[in-house]
C-alpha cells in the first residue's frame, strides 16, 4: 500500500520486516490507531480498549476506584495503555481489575499519577511504578516544637528542620509523615540540653540511635526518608 502526501509529493510505503520465522506465511498487521478516552470516575470504572495505543484519563478522583477493561479481539501483543488520574485532597487508590495486572496505583493528595501497561496477549501488564506528573516540589520549613516527654510532629515537605529548643527533660519524638513526602526528603532535628543532659529517642517514623544530649550544648542529627521512615545519616553533631 502506498500513501502520497499531496503537499510534498512524498510517497510512503509499508515495508515488511525481514523475519525468517514468517517465511511462507500470511501475516496480518493491525493498523496502529490510537485514542484518548476521558472517563468519568466511579467506584467501578469499565473501559473498552480496542486500539493499539490508548490513554485513559480518569480526571480527579473523589473516591477509591476499581478499573476493569474489556479488550477488543484485534488488540495485538505489545499494545500500550496509559492510565492517568489525579487525587482530590485525599489520596485515592486505583485497584487494577479485569484484564489488568500490576500493583495498585496509590494516590497522593492533590497529585496526578500515570501508569503504563503493555498487552501480553491476555492482559495489560504494568511496565513500571506509577509516576507523579507534577514532580516533587522541593519546599522547606522550620518547625518549633515544644519539649515534652512525647513530642509529635507532622512532616509534609521535602526539607524540614525541627527545633526542639532547650529541653528540660528527656523525650521521644514521633512523626506523622504525609503521603506526599517522597524518597530522599531531608529532616534535621535540633535540640539543646539544659544543665542536665537530655536525650531524645527517635520514635515513630524514624530509625536511628538515641539522640544523646550533652549538658548545656546544642546538637543536631540529619535524617533521610527511605519511603517508610526517616533514617539517621550519622550520629548527632554538637554545634557549640
Amino acid at each position: 500500500m502506498t500513501t502520497i502526501n499531496m503537499t510534498t509529493n512524498a510517497s510512503y510505503n509499508f515495508k515488511a520486516p525481514a523475519i525468517s520465522a514468517d517465511a511462507d506465511s500470511k501475516v496480518e498487521v493491525v493498523f496502529p490507531t490510537s485514542e484518548k478516552q476521558t472517563v468519568a470516575a466511579s467506584a467501578t470504572i469499565a473501559v473498552d480498549v480496542e486500539r493499539v495505543i490508548t490513554v485513559i484519563d480518569l480526571g480527579t478522583l473523589a473516591a477509591a476506584a476499581i478499573l476493569n477493561l474489556t479488550v477488543g479481539t484485534d488488540v495485538p501483543v505489545g499494545a500500550i495503555l496509559v492510565v492517568k488520574a489525579k487525587s482530590d485532597a485525599t489520596g485515592r487508590n486505583i485497584t487494577l481489575g479485569t484484564k489488568l495486572e500490576g500493583d495498585t496505583i496509590t494516590g497522593i493528595a492533590s497529585k496526578t499519577k500515570i501508569a503504563s501497561f503493555i498487552f501480553d496477549g491476555s492482559k495489560f501488564i504494568q511496565i513500571s511504578s506509577p509516576a507523579i506528573v507534577e514532580g516533587v516540589s522541593v519546599t522547606s520549613e522550620k518547625q518549633a516544637i515544644t519539649g515534652a516527654s512525647v513530642m509529635p510532629a507532622t512532616i509534609t515537605l521535602q526539607n524540614t528542620i525541627l527545633d526542639l529548643g532547650t529541653l528540660t527533660a528527656a523525650g521521644t519524638l514521633n512523626l506523622t509523615i504525609d503521603a506526599g513526602v517522597q524518597i530522599g526528603a531531608l529532616l534535621v532535628v535540633k535540640a539543646k540540653s539544659d544543665t542536665t543532659a537530655r536525650d531524645v529517642t527517635l520514635g515513630t517514623g524514624m530509625t536511628g540511635p538515641v539522640f544523646a544530649g550533652t549538658i548545656s550544648k546544642t546538637k543536631n542529627v540529619s535524617l533521610m526518608y527511605d519511603g517508610t521512615t526517616f533514617v539517621a545519616m550519622s550520629a548527632a553533631v554538637q554545634l557549640d
